[in-house]
Formats: structure tokens, sequence, C-alpha cells
């Protein structure tokens, strides 16, 4: 879809209707990075009673994971010039179920390893078209509220992994992340028979010219974007990584509260991409980004007083930013690249913010493992997470103006 060099808008498939193809993208998406990326975290204190040795090994596990995600990204970038879009989306929801089924039977660390690592690329199989068919299917005024649309599937995925996780004990038993990763995956394999019927390739490219690589130079203060997508790579990860061991560990909180956090922080991330959305279409995106990733800093020092209602209050602002940062980002590409341009530049972007997010999971576990607690990978994040504002300082003022009306769906 938004990998094409026609813009998504005119997909022609027998579900019709902008708001309809952002279901779409909704359901793929969530279920790409909810269940392919961030389950993970929730269940890993259970993995760490019964397959991982260290935190130190979880994190490399972790690190693999987003170290597959920076691959798929340059992967479906070269794709993205021969393969159509929805096609893209559909192969890496594929693979996404794929690696849920491994997880599922994992009976060693190298086989968890594996699962993590087809998840990472599937993940980013569904995830770099996405959010081009949000900015592409709707005006400039609308971009925003679209793009956060269209992330909102990844938090309501995230609050099911959670409260999945929560039950699952008193349901299944000590090895109960089998089951939670089973259920993910008979869900996933429903929405990819749903995405490989439904989708219909584009007519014909209106235009003639194809994307390139060089496409993300074309937007303004580039460098300054890409540094603050990078700075929120490494600064999440390590929050949603270790949110759930943190503060059962350091604050003591019981299985069943922390997992309640992190579903907590998953429920806001539902309503953060529009809401962040909505507000850079009125504010713009420099202000709203400056505003974002402040509120994410104040989410992650939270952590830092073992307390609530501190914890559970920085989680709502955590969750809020987190979701509506990615869609601002977006929006921002969005703006200043043509429609057929912005999968390249919106891919470009991602390969910055997946490298610095690469080595986020690692960090996290050697931090924790050399000083015996998580107050280290806390105040690493909140440190990134000013400098992304910072960097975020510097970008444009004001918006161009959209490069084509997309076609209207009747």
């Amino acid at each position: 879809m938004g990998l094409d060099v026609t813009p998504p808008a005119t997909l022609v498939h027998p579900v019709t209707g902008r708001w309809r193809m952002l279901v779409v993208c909704t359901i793929s998406a969530g279920m790409a990075q909810g269940f392919g990326r961030f389950s993970y975290p929730v269940l890993l204190p259970s993995l760490r009673e019964d397959l991982l040795s260290s935190y130190g090994a979880a994190g490399f596990i972790g690190t693999l994971n987003v170290a597959s995600y920076l691959v798929g990204s340059i992967v479906v970038m070269v794709l993205s010039m021969r393969i159509a879009g929805h096609r893209l989306m559909a192969l890496g929801l594929t693979m996404t179920t794929i690696a849920l089924v491994i997880l599922a039977t994992a009976q060693s660390v190298t086989q968890l390893a594996i699962g993590m690592a087809v998840a990472g690329l599937g993940g980013a199989g569904v995830w770099v078209p996405a959010p081009g068919v949000a900015t592409t299917l709707f005006p400039l005024e609308r971009r925003g509220v679209a793009s956060g649309a269209s992330g909102a599937g990844i938090g309501v995925c995230m609050l099911i992994a959670s409260q999945l996780a929560r039950v699952a004990p008193r349901w299944w038993g000590d090895e109960s992340w089998r089951e939670v990763w089973w259920v993910m995956a008979a869900i996933t394999a429903l929405a990819v028979i749903a995405v490989w019927t439904l989708l219909r390739p584009p007519p014909a490219p209106a235009s003639p010219e194809p994307p390139t690589f060089d496409a993300l130079r074309s937007v303004p203060r580039w460098p300054a974007i890409a540094s603050a997508y990078a700075c929120f790579g490494l600064a999440y990860v390590l929050y949603v990584s270790y949110l759930v061991a943190g503060i059962q560990e350091d604050a003591g909180f019981s299985r069943g509260h922390a997992a309640n956090v992190f579903g907590i922080m998953a429920a806001t991330t539902i309503i953060g991409g529009p809401l962040l959305g909505q507000l850079s279409d009125r504010l713009g995106r420099r202000v709203t980004l400056i505003a974002g990733f402040a509120a994410a800093a104040l989410g992650s020092a939270s952590v830092l007083t073992d307390a609530e209602p501190w914890v559970a209050l920085g989680a709502v602002v955590f969750g809020l930013a987190f979701s509506g940062l990615v869609s601002v980002i977006a929006a921002y590409i969005g703006d200043h690249s043509a429609a057929h341009q912005f999968a390249a530049a919106f891919g470009a972007l991602t390969v910055a913010f997946a490298i610095a997010q690469a080595g986020g999971p690692y960090l996290g576990g050697w931090l924790r493992d050399r000083s015996g607690d998580f107050v280290g990978v806390f105040t690493v994040a909140t440190v990134v997470w000013v400098i992304g504002a910072i960097c975020c300082w510097f970008l444009v003022r004001d918006r161009s103006p959209a490069p084509a009306e997309p076609p209207s769906l009747r």
C-alpha cells in the first residue's frame, strides 16, 4: 500500500472507503507489533524462570528481534520497488504468525531467538507501509489523525497481551507463556486470511517517477527528525522491554500488578495516536513532538519512584506519548513527501530508528546485570527522551502543503 508508486488510496478491493482501509491497517499493524514484538516484555519474567539464564540473555534475544527488524526495514525498502505494498503487508503478517508458532513451541533459547528474529522481520514487513496508507488516504489537515488511527491497533494488541499474561498462570500453570503465544498465533492467522483475501492490487502507476533511496533528503531538517526518531527507538525499547521486570524486582510489585501497569500503558496507546495526531494537525508537528518527547521523559522517570500512583500515572503519560509520537513523525514525513515517495522516505527514517533500538535490549540487560537493579535502565531512557526533544526543536515550524490531494473513495 504505502510502498507502491501510487497513492494507496487508489487500491481497488471489496472493502471500500477510507476508514475501512484504516481498519485493515490497524489490525495488521496491531498484531505484527503488539503480538509479534511487544508480547515478549510481558512474558519475560516467566521466560526468565523457564528458559533464560540471565537478563543479559534476555536482552540479547530482544536485541536480535530489533536487529532483524532493521534488516527487514531495509529489505522492505528494496522490495517496494518491485512488489506491491499490500502484498508486502500480507507477507509480513504471515511471517508474524509463523514466528508466534515458533515461540509457542520453543524448547530452547536458540528456538526462542529464532522466533523473535522472524517476528522482527514480519513486523517490518507490516509496519513500514502502514503509515503511508493512512497519510495518503486523507488530505493534509487530517493526516495526523489518520496516521494515529492506523497505529491504534498496536495498543489494543499490547493490552490483550498484558491481560493474557496476567490471567494465564491461573488458567494454564507455570509454562503458560506457551498458551499465550498459541492464542496470539491463532488470532493472527485469522487476520492473515483476511489481509490476503480482502486487499487487491492498485491500478497502474499515475506517476512515472519511481521511489528513490534519496527520498528522505527532500524532507526539511531531515537530520533532526532522523536523530529524534533514533532517540525514540532507544528510549522506548528500554522502557517497554524492562517495565514489567523492573517494577516487579525493584518496586516489589506482584506479577498481576506489574502486568496491569503494562496494560494501562498499552490501553493509553490506543488513544495516544489519534490524540497527538489531532493536536499536531492543529498546533503543528514540531510543537507536538517536543511536548511528546518531554512527556515520555516524565513517564520513564516515574518508574524510578518505585511507588504508586506515580508508576501507573507515568505509564499513562508514556503510553500517550509512545503511540502519538510515531504517528506525528509519520505525519511530518507525509507532509513533506510526495505520496509515491513516502515509503522510501519513511523506510530510510525507520533504518535510523531500528539501528538505535537494536542495542537497547542488550544495553538494558547489561545495566541490570552489572548494577543489580533497573535504576540505570530507566535513567538512560529518561535522558535519551530529553535529547530527542532537543532534536525536535530544530524542525521546521510550518508544514508544506500536500503534494497532491488523494482521490476520494466511494
